[in-house]
């Protein structure tokens, strides 16, 4: 039993290195940092079209800023649908590579751990630290959702401010930032979700260096992605305090 728990603290992980590209990226992660810079630009076009339209708009502000919010809505919901659907289909690629992963771990540890207690205990492993990094993703996921939930709502009342000719350019400079650091920590949360963990078993006797090396690995790769997310996390906190420094913003009140 005591083994068992020791397997279960220790989180075994492996690179999918069969089919990652270099640097741990399907080809949908390259395709999303195109993205990125895609929807970059279009946030720019549809912030000076929104401008532009407030210039032009006379009496009917209200009616462009609510215009505005619904767009801002609409490419939230098109940014996570996106992200969720690249997650789904990472899993749909790797799913044949994980059956042909486990059957070569059973293989190698009847080849090498006499002690069967052992190699259950690794296979029925194998299996939860896939559990858990899918859990953790959910959760990654969760963070991110509530990230561009927060960004619109700041950007809804500085389009009030704007309408009502105050000057935002320090928060948009600084939105721009926390808009691309979000979509940053989407792209690491979509290459987590392209791997796959198992444990490289060398001998029985160095089998615990081989599960404290493969821990290592995942936790790293977790580090990773919290650590982008930490830093969309201090890009929503810029933003927010770019907002804040706009003259009279608290009372360009959100209706």
């Amino acid at each position: 039993m005591r083994y068992l728990y020791i397997l279960f603290i220790l989180a075994i992980a492996l690179p999918l290195s069969a089919l990652a590209q270099e640097g741990g990226r399907l080809p949908q992660a390259e395709i999303r940092l195109e993205r990125r810079e895609e929807i970059k630009s279009r946030a720019i076009q549809d912030k000076n079209v929104f401008r532009e339209k407030l210039q032009n708009s006379g009496e009917n502000k209200k009616e462009i800023m609510m215009e505005r919010g619904e767009v801002l809505k609409k490419n939230i919901l098109e940014n996570r649908v996106e992200s969720r659907n690249i997650i789904k289909k990472n899993k749909d690629e790797t799913r044949e590579f994980r059956v042909q992963s486990r059957e070569s771990l059973k293989n190698e540890l009847r080849d090498k751990i006499s002690d069967d207690k052992k190699a259950e205990a690794v296979l029925r492993f194998s299996v939860q630290v896939d559990e858990i990094n899918e859990k953790m993703i959910n959760k990654f996921n969760k963070a991110v959702d509530s990230l561009e939930e927060f960004l619109a709502r700041m950007q809804s009342r500085a389009n009030k401010a704007v309408s009502q000719g105050l000057d935002t350019f320090a928060f948009d400079v600084v939105f721009a930032d926390a808009q691309e650091a979000v979509l940053t920590a989407r792209g690491a949360i979509e290459t987590q979700s392209q791997m796959v963990y198992t444990v490289n078993v060398n001998s029985e006797e160095t089998l615990r260096e081989d599960v404290l090396a493969s821990k290592e690995r995942f936790r790293s790769d977790l580090r990773v992605v919290r650590d982008s997310i930490d830093s969309a996390k201090q890009a929503v906190r810029n933003a927010l305090l770019g907002l804040k420094s706009v003259p009279s913003v608290n009372e360009a009140e959100v209706e």
